[in-house]
């Protein structure tokens, strides 16, 4: 039986998803609405009606949907028209590539001379010849693309006059996206920066965005250590996938293991459980070992960029450590809801996110049917390959429906592909963590311990490109299609649960 606190998680997410499609209602009459039947329900005389709680939390996911769509809609990221002219000033939030597209932090904006009260997160890539290495000098000169790479955390301005050593001329134009959908969409979504020439104001390292600094300090080494494979070790450890050839998306995509390409919270756990050893260990106190362990799943998570999947892991590990130190029991449904919750009260549109829906469906299918499959299995295998391909089964089968949604394929081949990919990934992470520490500290050593990634990377390649070419292993199907089976299946539910309520 589900807890509760999962069905008044449901319930705020279709409110959220109703309030992201309302247009006819503008937010403060939305809120005076709320705020009536909320009162109604409160004052209520006697006991609350059964249905009281779940009702206030679809309100307040109305609200918190009406209110984020309102606000993506008035942000200047919006509202700038496509090609124009913009000075900014920000920071990248990891190293870009040459004709890839990269996460970009605005800090200050300008249009036409005017400073707009405008900032936040934008796509944003290098056009050719922008960018040409941290060493460039004189006092006007564009540096050819063949040098160096701007640094994560590098504080750039579009538009400065160039300054001699790492201050450099930019410029941007911005390029308006057409919109996804029917769907609204968030204000980073909005566009996308084009850089044709980049001036550095301040380094990376020198105090400014010490996380961004730090992560592409990781990026640079994982490239110089891994060469062509560094894009995979990055998805893996960084949860950065700009350096992931295109080839190699569809490789994984059509082989289901495209999920691997993404932080789990596989990562989160495997950081929780080591330190939790660690604790015991070193005899720490419950309290301390708490503490211990989430300050650094925190701080892992905020390295990363809080990408959903990892967040979800983060807060689930301190709802476990809260429920261990208070001494109560805790369902994992529950836990699971409740960081569906906080992450939807946070960030409203990630309930239209792909990676947010295949996080939580991927978790709850494991949850919810992976024991079904490994009783129906262990008697006929063993114990480690029934639990193989009883999670991988479970999390195929949760997550199929979305995947066809999102990227019109589906690929039946993932649940036998899992059953190697996945070990090989598991263990690629911590060999590539071991690698990254040791390039801290002795540059030999780290080449040296490179082998063994490199040699799971290879691997991990491999059991794509022949899970992909297996014939019938994967297809492709339209969104309309997912859609009618969707509704299909959904009906099918409702009608076999409602028979056998009629039987009872």
């Amino acid at each position: 039986m589900m807890p509760p606190l999962f069905h008044l998680a449901l319930c705020f997410a279709g409110g959220i998803l109703v309030g992201l499609r309302t247009t006819v209602l503008d937010p403060p009459a939305l809120l005076l609405t709320a705020s009536a039947i909320s009162a109604l329900l409160l004052l209520w005389p006697g006991r609350l009606p059964r249905n009281a709680i779940p009702i206030l939390l679809a309100l307040a996911g109305l609200l918190a949907g009406a209110a984020a769509a309102a606000q993506a809609r008035s942000d200047c990221r919006e509202r700038l028209p496509d090609g124009a002219r913009v000075r900014v000033r920000g920071a990248f939030s990891a190293t870009p590539l040459p004709e890839a597209t990269t996460g970009f932090f605005i800090e200050e904006l300008e249009v036409a001379g005017r400073r707009l009260r405008c900032g936040g997160a934008v796509r944003a890539r290098l056009a050719p010849g922008a960018w040409g290495g941290r060493g460039g000098s004189g006092t006007h000169a564009r540096i050819p693309n063949a040098g160096g790479e701007l640094r994560a955390g590098d504080e750039l301005r579009a538009g400065d006059e160039l300054r001699a050593g790492d201050e450099l001329r930019a410029g941007a134009r911005w390029l308006r996206l057409p919109p996804e959908g029917r769907w609204p969409r968030s204000a980073e979504r909005a566009g996308m920066l084009v850089l044709d020439t980049v001036s550095l104001l301040t380094p990376a390292g020198s105090g400014h965005h010490p996380l961004l600094a730090a992560r592409g300090d990781a990026q640079a080494r994982l490239r110089a250590l891994l060469g062509g494979r560094a894009g995979v070790a990055e998805a893996l450890v960084l949860a950065q996938q700009e350096g992931l050839d295109p080839e190699l998306r569809r490789r994984f995509a059509d082989s289901g293991l495209a999920h691997l390409l993404a932080i789990s919270g596989q990562h989160v756990a495997l950081i929780a459980a080591g330190l939790l050893g660690l604790a015991r260990v070193l005899r720490l106190s419950p309290r301390a070992g708490a503490v211990l362990v989430g300050s650094a799943v925190t701080g892992y998570v905020l390295f990363l960029g809080a990408p959903y999947a990892a967040a979800r892991a983060a807060l689930v590990v301190l709802l476990v450590l809260a429920a261990r130190l208070a001494q109560r029991p805790s369902h994992p449904f529950a836990l699971l809801a409740a960081a569906a919750i906080v992450l939807l009260a946070f960030d409203p549109f990630a309930v239209l996110d792909a990676g947010f829906q295949l996080s939580f469906a991927g978790t709850a299918g494991i949850l919810a049917l992976r024991r079904a499959f490994l009783l129906a299995l262990r008697p006929r295998l063993g114990r480690f390959a029934a639990d193989s391909i009883a999670t991988s089964t479970a999390a195929t089968l949760a997550t199929m429906p979305l995947t066809a949604l999102h990227f019109g394929t589906v690929a039946p081949i993932g649940v036998l592909a899992n059953l190697a990919g996945v070990p090989l990934a598991g263990a690629a992470v911590p060999a590539l963590a071991l690698t990254l520490a040791a390039s801290s500290v002795s540059w030999p050593v780290a080449e040296f311990l490179a082998g063994a990634p490199d040699v799971l990377l290879r691997g991990l390649d491999r059991v794509a490109a022949l899970a992909a070419a297996v014939p019938g292993g994967h297809a492709y199907v339209s969104r309309d299609t997912v859609l009618a089976w969707l509704v299909a299946a959904t009906l099918a539910a409702v009608v076999a649960g409602r028979l056998a309520a009629a039987r009872l």
